[in-house]
């Protein structure tokens, strides 16, 4: 079962993506985009 810590982290990431990346890498004006990994 997934900790609350855990589910309260994707949702933040979830809600705001982009404000999320540019606090964890400290880059202001980096541009976010969604990768899609294929499955095998």
């Amino acid at each position: 079962m997934a900790k609350a810590a855990d589910i309260s982290t994707k949702r933040l990431i979830s809600l705001a993506p982009e404000n999320w990346v540019k606090w964890v890498t400290k880059i202001p004006d980096i541009i976010c985009g969604q990768l899609r990994i294929p499955v095998d």
